[in-house]
């Protein structure tokens, strides 16, 4: 009875920001017959570097990133102005400390 396990990129998928989704597919099989699967995803951008990066998702990369697309991209991702005001913290002012007067000791 031999358990093997291989973990192969099953899906490569293309958004529309240019970004990639790999998903890797990990399958544990006992005499050729799969008993488990697990998946992982990550995703790479125009701006990423990808060389270690499978070489199927690098040659994908390579023609889809033009320099237009990066170019696009750098835009899309630019800082934007935030929507909602930054709010600042007021200190309290000091007060001065109460010190009792001799007056009030007799």
């Amino acid at each position: 009875m031999a358990i093997t396990e291989k973990n192969i990129i099953d899906v490569i998928e293309i958004l529309e920001n240019n970004t990639i989704q790999i998903r890797n597919a990990n399958i544990i099989e006992r005499d050729g017959i799969e008993i488990a699967k697990t998946y992982h995803r990550h995703v790479i951008n125009p701006l990423d570097d990808i060389t270690n990066e499978d070489a199927k998702v690098q040659i994908i990369a390579n023609a889809l990133w033009t320099e237009k697309a990066i170019n696009n991209y750098k835009a899309l991702i630019a800082p934007i102005e935030p929507i909602v005001p930054e709010v600042t913290t007021q200190t309290e002012p000091e007060s001065e400390p109460i010190i009792p007067s001799d007056n009030n000791l007799e």
